[in-house]
């Protein structure tokens, strides 16, 4: 069996907005915060952020929309704690076949 059909990660909810009117409807798609806001199309995170609450998330999407050359922001619905705890997980199995690899 390959590590690739043991290691399951599962898809984030996502969509683009070019208004905070989308966003809302995207984050209400998605269920739940914290949300994830990220400018299309710039460098370096500029205009990025975590959003915990709705007050937080439309202020980052008009930062967002603001700092985008395309004015869209792109929009990634999951708990960021549970997507530090997949790449945990994904780890631990790397370093396991290195292991496996190794003897």
């Amino acid at each position: 069996m390959l590590l690739s059909d043991r290691v399951v990660v599962s898809l984030f909810c996502s969509g683009t907005a070019s208004s905070v009117e989308e966003g809302l409807a995207i984050a209400a798609e998605i269920g739940r915060y914290p949300l994830i806001i990220r400018p299309a199309f710039t460098l370096g995170g500029t205009g990025g952020g975590i959003s915990y609450n709705r007050e937080e998330f439309i202020a980052q999407v008009e930062a967002g929309i603001d700092a985008s050359m395309t004015d869209q922001v792109i929009l990634c619905g999951r708990s960021v704690q549970c997507l530090i705890g997949k790449f945990c997980v994904l780890q631990e199995h790397i370093c396991r076949l290195r292991l496996v690899l190794m003897h």
